[in-house]
C-alpha cells in the first residue's frame, strides 16, 4: 500500500504560532501514522483575483504555480486557521480562493483550528469543503492557549501538553488517512 500523502495549509505566518504549532502535532501524527506530509504556509501568494485564479498551466507566479501542484498531488488536505472573527484567516481564505474543484474534488480534507477552542473557524472551513466537492472528516480538531506547553526555543513550537487534544489528533489523523484511502478506492486511483 503507497503511503497517503496530505497537504498541511496553515492559515498562520505568525511566528511563534499556536496554530504552526497545532499543525506540526496533525504533521507529527501523520507521518507516525505512514503519511508523507507536506506542510506550507501560503504567505506568498499574490492576492487571488476572478480572472487569473482559473489559470492552471504555466501559471505566472511561481508560488501559485506550486500551489496547483502540491494542492493537486495531495491525497487529502488539512486545514489549520487561527481564530479570526470567529472565522477562519485571509491567509489561508486567499489560498482557497485560488484552488478550486480541481484541486479538492473527492478528496478527504482535515479542519483545524486555534483560538480559544472555537469550532465556528472549522464550521465555516467545512461549508467550504463542501463547496469545493471535497469530504471533510467528522473529527476536527479546536485549541486553546491551555492545551500547549511552553515555547519550544529550539523548534519555534509550542509543544501540545494536553493528553486528550493528543488523542483526538491521533484520531484525526486516523480517520483523515481512513478517509482518504476509502476515496481513492471509490474515485478509481
Amino acid at each position: 500500500m503507497t503511503a497517503k500523502s496530505v497537504l498541511i495549509l496553515c492559515g498562520s505566518r505568525r511566528q511563534p504560532s499556536y496554530t504552526a504549532s497545532l499543525a506540526s502535532a496533525i504533521a507529527a501524527s501523520l507521518v507516525q501514522s505512514g503519511a508523507v506530509v507536506d506542510c506550507l504556509v501560503p504567505d506568498t501568494l499574490p492576492f487571488a483575483d476572478a480572472e487569473t485564479r482559473l489559470e492552471r498551466d504555466g501559471h505566472d507566479h511561481p508560488a501559485v504555480a506550486g500551489l496547483f501542484a502540491r494542492a493537486g498531488s495531495a491525497d487529502a488536505i488539512v486545514l489549520a486557521s487561527p481564530v479570526y472573527h470567529n472565522s477562519s484567516s485571509g491567509l489561508l481564505k486567499n489560498a482557497l480562493d485560488w484552488l478550486g474543484m480541481r484541486e479538492f474534488r473527492g478528496k478527504a480534507v482535515g479542519l483545524a483550528s486555534h483560538g480559544g477552542s472555537s469550532p465556528q473557524p472549522v464550521d465555516h472551513l467545512r461549508i467550504v469543503a463542501r463547496a469545493l466537492q471535497a469530504i471533510a472528516i467528522p473529527t476536527q480538531v479546536c485549541t486553546a492557549e491551555a492545551h500547549f506547553g511552553p515555547l519550544d526555543e529550539v523548534t519555534g513550537r509550542f509543544p501540545m501538553i494536553d493528553a486528550n487534544i493528543g488523542k483526538r489528533i491521533d484520531k484525526f489523523s486516523g480517520e483523515l488517512l481512513d478517509f482518504a484511502g476509502m476515496l481513492a478506492r471509490r474515485n478509481g486511483a
